[in-house]
């Protein structure tokens, strides 16, 4: 999985359905850039979640993830990802997607919520 990858580190634990990992430094030198693995990942068909301070991915595992061989799927993508990271070594984050936290509007009644909620639930799981 994940931890064998020497260039990555968990975040946290992982007693529920999110997993968050960010770059580990390799044999004292400098840690791949975590905001291009993202990119790499994203290039490879994956849907995660950039986040900061510090700099990671985390990937919300739903049911579609549970499917036969998905979970190798990523890790197999995860590896490749990170050896296309290493060997654009010197790039940084440039032109990198980032997280930009505060852009969502703040919503002051709680009803839009939760029709907003009940209406994807129902939309989601319609037969």
């Amino acid at each position: 999985g994940v931890r064998a990858i020497d260039e990555l580190a968990i975040y946290g634990a992982v007693d529920t359905s999110v997993v968050c990992f960010g770059a580990r430094p390799r044999g004292g030198g400098k840690a791949i850039s975590i905001l291009q693995l993202g990119d790499a990942m994203v290039a490879r068909g994956w849907s995660l979640n950039t986040l900061q301070n510090p700099p990671c991915l985390h990937l919300c595992v739903c049911m579609p993830h549970t499917a036969a061989g998905v979970a190798e799927g990523f890790i197999l993508d995860l590896r490749a990802a990170v050896e296309e990271v290493l060997a654009a070594k010197g790039r940084g984050d440039e032109g990198a997607a980032s997280a930009v936290y505060g852009l969502a509007e703040l919503v002051r009644e709680n009803s839009v919520i939760e029709e907003v909620a009940c209406t994807f639930i129902d939309a989601l799981y319609k037969v």
